[in-house]
């Protein structure tokens, strides 16, 4: 169970390149399970993108969905307890993500290396992509952001979709425990770290996505204390397909905490080389082969 501590926030920012002219390679949505974030001012890329509306139109449909969402949730965190005793690491056991310094990618050998793992894993870690002066200062605003949105929300004057994002696990009420607060940026504090994490990594992103990629979505993903646990997932489907016949490749989410996760706030598990078509093609089949391909990882 999730300890009481501090609240657990990173922020999330997704960067794509859209090539209209050619088809999609693959796409790196890589399965995770997420408790809270991940580990302290370190960098995971894969690529995903997430999409949940909030819904709400009178008292006794919020009631209705307000029960079923409770239920839904405790079946998920029951399914999450299970993932994470009998079958995360069950075949070779969880390890760290190694985390490698944002120096060495001035080196061009590395960079080939470390560019050609985000592609073959689906993940990376880099170390201290952002200061920790600048994460403070980023880790303050946020914090101050979030019960502005929280007051704004509930006074009617601005919509839910407006400030939040949908999150797997948001917990009970209408921000629950854990929230995907949209940033901008045009706040100072916002626009320096994403200019700092974008400097430090620069060369990694040359190679990845080119200088021409734009930047998808920034937010802050804000776990509080008791938040429940995520069951794996994916964030975005392997595009393109059936429903979604669009190429985005390359997309990737960077993932940097802006303070240090202790134990008790929860920690977020990769399952590397699951961004893959065939991976997910096994994740769709059912439960039975899901928790197969979890336990055989």
């Amino acid at each position: 169970p999730i300890m009481p501590g501090s609240r657990s926030l990173s922020l999330s920012l997704i960067l794509f390149l859209f090539f209209p002219s050619l088809s999609l390679a693959f796409v790196s949505s890589t399965l995770r399970l997420s408790h809270h974030t991940v580990a302290p001012r370190s960098l995971s890329t894969r690529n995903s993108f997430r999409h949940e509306q909030h819904v709400g139109r009178n008292s006794n449909f919020e009631l209705r969905m307000g029960l079923l969402d409770d239920l839904r949730a405790k079946n998920a965190e029951m399914l999450a307890v299970r993932e994470e005793k009998d079958l995360i690491g069950k075949k070779y056991g969880v390890k760290n993500l190694q985390a490698f310094p944002c120096q060495i990618l001035n080196t061009d050998w590395k960079l080939e290396k470390l560019a050609g793992m985000l592609t073959e894993n689906g993940v990376l870690g880099m170390e201290k992509v952002i200061s920790e002066e600048t994460a403070a200062e980023l880790l303050a605003h946020i914090n101050a952001e979030s019960d502005k949105a929280k007051a704004a929300v509930t006074a009617g004057e601005e919509s839910f979709d407006d400030r939040f994002g949908g999150v797997n696990c948001r917990g009970s009420g209408t921000f629950g425990l854990r929230q995907d607060q949209w940033l901008l940026m045009s706040d100072p504090i916002v626009r320096k770290a994403t200019e700092e994490a974008i400097s430090n990594m620069r060369p990694l992103l040359e190679a990845t996505v080119g200088t021409g990629a734009l930047i998808h979505e920034l937010s802050c993903l804000v776990a509080d204390p008791g938040a429940p646990r995520q069951c794996i997932h994916a964030d975005t489907i392997h595009l393109p397909c059936k429903q979604y016949p669009v190429s985005m490749e390359p997309l990737y989410t960077f993932f940097i905490a802006v303070q240090d996760v202790a134990d008790n706030m929860g920690h977020t598990t990769f399952l590397p080389r699951t961004q893959t078509l065939d991976a997910h093609n096994l994740w769709n089949l059912g439960q039975k082969q899901k928790e197969n391909m979890i336990a055989s990882l």
